[in-house]
């Protein structure tokens, strides 16, 4: 009985070990799969999404590789943020968006208050949605969809 019971210890600590070796190295291993030896870039640009015609602020956005753009909803209906053309790898850590099959970057709704972000790491102009449910008095809300910029050189 005893015996058993110094297996089954032995047998746990091994993979505590194997564990605390994995999780250690993970960050060094997302670096390389997410952005490569690029890493986030000191400056961080925020872009306020608003109730209004505009919506987007600023637009453009003007940023350097490396830098991370936090878009924070300031609007008191959820939005959806969605890129047109494919970005690629982008650097991390990715707050609030995904990439679907085709490669496209997306949010799911950020409600009021909400932000999600991206580190952008290939120069380009990329061009992405923003979309809105507005609530309509008398039947169902409508989408509206306002456009946004991003020009990294």
């Amino acid at each position: 009985m005893l015996q058993v019971n110094a297996k089954h210890i032995i047998s746990k600590i091994i993979l505590l070990i194997v564990f605390l070796m994995v999780t250690s190295f993970f960050p060094a291993i997302q670096n390389q799969v997410m952005g490569g030896d690029i890493k986030p870039g000191p400056n961080m640009h925020t872009v306020i999404l608003t109730h209004s015609p505009e919506g987007v602020s600023p637009n453009p956005v003007r940023i350097k590789k490396g830098d991370t753009i936090v878009w924070f909803n300031q609007d008191k209906e959820p939005v959806a943020i969605k890129f047109i053309p494919e970005i690629g790898i982008v650097c991390s850590p990715i707050i609030n968006f995904y990439a679907d099959l085709s490669g496209f970057y997306k949010t799911g709704s950020i409600l009021q208050g909400g932000t999600a972000s991206l580190c952008f790491i290939h120069s380009g102009e990329y061009e992405y949605e923003v979309i809105r449910l507005v609530a309509k008095p008398k039947g169902k809300p409508i989408e509206q969809i306002l456009q946004g910029k991003v020009i990294v050189d």
